[in-house]
């Protein structure tokens, strides 16, 4: 029920908010709709990979602790290792029995996108802050103090870019963040 109301109130905003933009002018001929819409459709009704099996490797790569919780280098990229590989051999060998397993695998394409962006943007951050901690950077590093872009135009490989963290303009100085909260364990607190 909450799917159908708030998808519904989505529709009703979306359809508001195109109505106030400038019309978008469509640079694809004929032949190339075809050729997207034939791509699009191309996983139904053909035998292989379920979006659910795929969807299960996913997330038995990337749920385990070491790549979730406690990170470190050789989780990460064992799980990047695994995530590359699904990229490559399982989504293009998904297919959907209908239109809502279709959905499902385009979803599932989503999830598998975002998934590898997050591991390797864990791998970026070498250092420990809020919730991204790294067994092998435990403590904060206030030089990489900086928001972790990602730059993705249609013919390349996604890209990571920093941004520094303006903190001279905002109107309440940091003097505390939600780690300072917590004693994380480092190599020491081990012994």
């Amino acid at each position: 029920m909450t799917t159908s109301v708030l998808g519904h109130m989505a529709g009703e905003n979306a359809a508001r908010l195109l109505q106030t933009l400038p019309e978008v002018k469509n640079d694809l001929s004929d032949a190339e709709i075809t050729a997207r819409q034939q791509a699009l459709f191309a996983p139904l009704g053909k035998e292989g990979l379920t979006p659910k099996e795929v969807l299960t490797s996913i997330q038995k790569t990337v749920f385990p602790y070491g790549v979730s919780i406690l990170k470190n280098e050789r989780s990460l990229q064992a799980a990047l290792k695994e995530l590359e590989r699904i990229r490559e051999e399982d989504l293009p060998r998904m297919v959907a029995t209908d239109p809502h397993y279709l959905l499902k695998l385009h979803e599932t394409r989503g999830v598998a996108f975002v998934s590898e962006m997050y591991v390797r943007a864990s791998l970026e951050r070498k250092e420990t802050r809020a919730g991204h901690y790294r067994e092998d950077y435990p403590v904060r590093d206030d030089s990489q103090l900086a928001w972790l872009c990602l730059r993705k135009d249609a013919d390349s490989k996604p890209e990571f870019f920093r941004v520094p963290v303006p903190l001279e303009k905002y109107k309440h100085p940091v003097t505390r963040y939600y780690q300072d909260n917590f004693a994380f364990p480092t190599s020491e607190s081990a012994k």
